[in-house]
Formats: C-alpha cells, structure tokens, sequence
C-alpha cells in the first residue's frame, strides 16, 4: 500500500508511475477482443437491467475492476476521472484529516490516524474500519477514489461511519484541516528515546538522517514500527541502507516472467556501533515490513513485538492512453535470505 498525501487520507501504496503505449496491434485481430466487445455492445443494446444511458466505455471499465479485485484485493482500476481526482490530490499541504487506509485480505478499508490529528481527536484509532465516507459505503470503492472523494476545503466538514474492533459502528463529523505531519518522530517511553515510523514517506530517509544526528555514539535505537501500513517501496529502501553496510542486500522483486531484480546498498551505516530493536506488531505490514526483513536478515537489528501482516507483494501504477491508470501488483518480495 509510496506514501500519497491526499485530502482524506494518506495512502500508502509503493507504485512507479508508466505510461502504457501499444507497440503493435496484435490485439486488434484477436477473437477473444471481438467477442468482449460483442458482448459489451449486446448487453448495452438488450439487458434488462443495463442503465438506458450507459456507455460501453463504462462497462469495460466496471469488468476490468471486478477482474483485477477478484484476483489480488492490492490491485485495482482508476477511470480517467478517478485518477485525475487522485493526482489533484496528492499535495504536501492539505485540508484533510490525517490518516491513511490500507486495505487488507479481505478487501476491507482500515484506517491508521497520525497522532494528534483530527482522525485521531476524534476518536479513530488504528485498525478500525472504514464503512462509508459521506453516506456512501466504500464496499467496492478503489482507495484512491475514497481518498479523492474526501479532500475538501480547509473548514469543511466531512461524515464518516467507522466500525470499531470492539464491533460497534459510529458516525463521526470530522473538520477538515491543514495537514502537515511528520512520518518520523522522537519520543521518550519510560526515560528510553523511541524514533517512531508513522509510515514510509518520500520524506522518511531525511527525517531519519535528521533524529539519528541527535543520538550518540553507540545509544541503543529502538524503532516504533506498530501500526505502520507500509508506504513508498523506495522510501523503505533507502531507509534501510542507513543502518547497513555497503554491499548488502535489501529487497529483491520477482516478477511474472521470474526476473529478479536486487536492491543493494551503496553506502555505509551511519550508526555502526549502535544496537537496534525493531518494535512490530499484527498491523505492521508492507514496505515497513521490507525495512524489517532488511536489517533483521542481514543480522543488523532484532525484531521485538507482534508477527507483521505479512504482505509480501509490490505494487505499481500503469497509466493508459485514456487517462486512466491501473494499479497492479507487478511482483512478490523477497528478503535477504
């Protein structure tokens, strides 16, 4: 689930943008091609229950989307207008209400407040679920839609209905404000300091190289990762190449047709000398889980804490000539070991 700072929600997803071009017309001659389109045009022209206005180009966008959420609940499809939306959205500075969703294997939205933000103040805590944003259910809605749908003006109100893991529902009235969060924070637990990791930001290895400055030769780094959904594949990488020697493995990537492409550090440890604990738990999950495996299997860290989600894919955005985008999940992670 790269980190995208949107009105709503910040949603993490590890995605390079492409642009996708045809490079010949094979598919123009394909049987299977005419017979989808004979059918689209057929059920336009005789369903019963087929809207008297719909257009074929709907369709095939609704069969795209069910094909690609029937098989893997990460991947999804964008319409041109969705996308569009989407990309408004993503400022560094917005009127939202700070916090990011992720869905997980069972298709459910859940939600991860940033502390002290209108999210959080009003009630929302990690792991609850999002059932509806302004009365209509999220059920089938792509993150990036949602996320879209919610950004408003600074002042504005937004209706959410969330279900709690105690198992009751509320509707919470959140106003949206000014969001500016920091995805890296220092913070003292019972006289120890503690660098939290909210989610991997573009902005994560900076604010890192930042706080370890203030820490001294051989302190100990303990590194909050609960609840942390994951974030920018990229972000995860490079924050681990901090803490490891040069010549390491990070992450690996194994695409469809079994190519492997390897990530490997270029740089030194900046904190050599340092012991490092990485505190997990049950909603640690993606890219955070990258970092995880990086410095646990290349013995520069413990894990301490709950076993993480455990989702062991990437995924990536493909943009399409019409202006929508696809979001699919390109390949399986593969730890050091």
């Amino acid at each position: 689930m790269n980190r995208v700072v949107i009105g709503l929600l910040t949603l993490f997803i590890c995605f390079e943008t492409q642009t996708a071009i045809a490079t010949d017309n094979f598919w123009m001659d394909n049987q299977d091609i005419f017979h989808y389109l004979e059918a689209v045009t057929k059920i336009r022209e005789n369903f019963l229950f087929s809207e008297s206005d719909v257009q074929r180009s709907q369709i095939v966008r609704d069969t795209i989307r069910a094909y690609l959420n029937h098989k893997d609940p990460f991947s999804d499809y964008l319409s041109p207008e969705e996308y569009s939306a989407f990309k408004d959205s993503q400022k560094d500075t917005y009127a939202g209400i700070g916090m990011e969703i992720q869905k997980n294997d069972a298709g459910q939205v859940i939600c991860y407040p940033y502390p002290d933000t209108p999210a959080h103040k009003a009630g929302i805590e990690i792991g609850d679920r999002l059932e509806a944003v302004d009365g209509m259910p999220v059920e089938g809605k792509s993150l990036y839609t949602l996320a879209a749908m919610a950004k408003g003006r600074e002042g504005t109100y937004l209706k959410m209905t969330i279900h709690k893991e105690s198992g009751i529902s509320r509707r919470i009235l959140i106003k949206r404000e000014p969001i500016s969060v920091n995805a890296v924070v220092r913070q003292d637990l019972d006289g120890m300091s503690v660098i939290k990791i909210c989610g991997f930001a573009v902005s994560v290895c900076q604010e890192l190289k930042s706080l370890l400055n203030g820490f001294e030769k051989g302190q100990p780094i303990i590194i909050d990762l609960r609840g942390n959904p994951g974030g920018d594949f990229h972000a995860a990488v490079d924050a681990a190449m901090l803490f490891l020697d040069k010549g390491r493995i990070v992450i690996s990537v194994r695409n469809q047709k079994q190519v492997i492409k390897t990530y490997t550090t270029f740089t030194s440890s900046l904190t050599p000398d340092s012991k490092i604990y990485l505190w997990q738990d049950q909603k640690t999950a993606s890219a955070a889980e990258v970092f995880i495996a990086a410095l646990t299997q290349n013995l520069r860290a413990v894990s301490i804490g709950k076993k993480s989600f455990g989702k062991g894919t990437r995924q990536d955005i493909v943009e399409l000539t019409d202006g929508s985008a696809l979001v699919l999940t390109i390949g399986y992670l593969q730890t050091p070991d």
